[in-house]
């Protein structure tokens, strides 16, 4: 089952060149990886890839997901890097993941 899946509402893609390749990314956070990589939705319509901030807090590896298409971050966090990665891999396969809308610049 695939977790990558379109929103419903999307813009016109910003570009930013061929999808990097990282078979070992691909195989232990398969989503997490397309939501960073891909340039196109599986249907095949363009998108914005995200990007990712990773920190340390509060004693925890912490992580930020951005889906700069639809302006939503969705946040993870982990006493480890790996576990910040599978934390994030986590939260996007489930049904509904919480996502947080951005907040808008002044």
């Amino acid at each position: 089952m695939s977790f990558f899946r379109k929103p419903p509402v999307m813009t016109a893609n910003k570009g930013g060149g061929a999808d990097p390749v990282d078979d070992k990314m691909r195989k232990n956070y398969p989503t997490l990886w397309d939501y960073l990589a891909s340039s196109a939705w599986p249907d095949g319509e363009a998108r914005k890839r995200s990007s990712i901030v990773v920190f340390c807090e509060d004693g925890m590896v912490k992580a930020c997901l951005s889906d700069r298409e639809m302006e939503v971050s969705l946040w993870a966090a982990s006493p480890t890097f790996a576990g910040v990665l599978e934390a994030l891999e986590g939260r996007l396969t489930e049904d509904h993941p919480e996502w947080r809308t951005a907040k808008k610049k002044k």
